[in-house]
C-alpha cells in the first residue's frame, strides 16, 4: 500500500476562535459554503458524532468519506476518524493568533482504500496532489467569504 497523504498547515484567519467556532459548528450550512461538497449529512458537532460526505473534485472523480468525532473540545480541538474511500485521522487545533485572530492547525493523514485509488496513488501522485490543493484552496477561499462574512449571530 502507498505511504499515507500527510497533510499539515496553519491558516491564520481574522476572526476570534469563539466566532471560527461557532461557524464551523453549523454544519447543516456546509454545503452552502463549499459547491464542491456533493453530499453531507451530520449527526452532531459532539464527541460520537457522525458525519458523512462526498467530495467532488476537479478530477473525474467524487470521494466518499465517513467521520466519526473522536474528540470536541470547544473553541480548541476537533479530531476525527476517518473511513471510506480513505481511511485515517483529521484534527483540528484552534488557537488565538495574539491579535483579533485565529490560527487554525489542521493535520490529516490517510491512506487509500481501494485497489483504484491506492494505483491511482501511486501513478498520478502529482494529479491527485494537485486536485487535493485545488479543494483546499477553494475550501478556504470560500469559508472565509461565505461564512465567516455572515452575521455572527446567524
Amino acid at each position: 500500500m502507498p505511504s499515507p497523504f500527510h497533510f499539515a498547515r496553519t491558516w491564520e484567519l481574522d476572526v476570534p476562535p469563539d466566532r471560527f467556532w461557532a461557524t464551523i459548528s453549523r454544519t447543516g450550512d456546509y454545503q452552502s459554503w463549499w459547491p464542491w461538497l456533493r453530499e453531507f449529512d451530520a449527526d452532531g458537532f459532539g464527541p460520537g458524532a457522525h458525519w458523512r460526505a462526498v467530495i467532488q473534485s476537479p478530477l473525474p472523480y467524487v470521494l466518499r468519506v465517513g467521520l466519526v468525532l473522536d474528540e470536541v473540545v470547544e473553541c480548541e480541538r476537533l479530531a476525527a476518524s476517518v473511513t471510506g474511500d480513505v481511511a485515517g485521522w483529521a484534527a483540528l487545533d484552534l488557537a488565538s493568533n495574539g491579535t483579533e485572530g485565529s490560527a487554525v492547525d489542521i493535520e490529516w493523514d490517510m491512506r487509500p482504500r481501494s485497489r483504484a485509488m491506492q494505483l491511482a496513488a501511486v501513478l498520478a501522485r502529482p494529479l491527485l496532489r494537485w486536485s487535493h490543493e485545488w479543494v483546499l484552496a477553494r475550501g478556504l477561499d470560500q469559508f472565509r467569504r461565505r461564512a465567516l462574512s455572515q452575521p455572527h449571530d446567524h
